[in-house]
């Protein structure tokens, strides 16, 4: 299964699941270190801001197979 992390929050809860073998961690956030399974993300003042960065998740999701389910953490107030 995947954990895919949002935000502060979301990355907290996925971090719960990574000392299990099971689970693909994937974390996004402001200000994370560059290391596997964490995504860097600008910061911003709003998600309208958000929408105009161009973001290329293509590599960072690589791992993330179309067969397995996803869990997505994410902060509350997130819309899709």
């Amino acid at each position: 299964m995947n954990i895919i992390g949002l935000g502060s929050a979301g990355c907290n809860i996925a971090e719960m699941f990574e000392k299990y073998p099971q689970y693909n961690v994937y974390k996004l956030d402001v200000g994370l270190p560059k290391e596997k399974g964490s995504f860097a993300l600008p910061e911003a003042d709003s998600v309208e801001e958000y929408e105009k960065v161009p973001l290329n998740f293509r590599s960072f999701f690589r791992g993330v197979r179309k067969d397995t389910e996803v869990l997505f953490a994410a902060p509350a107030g997130y819309r899709e």
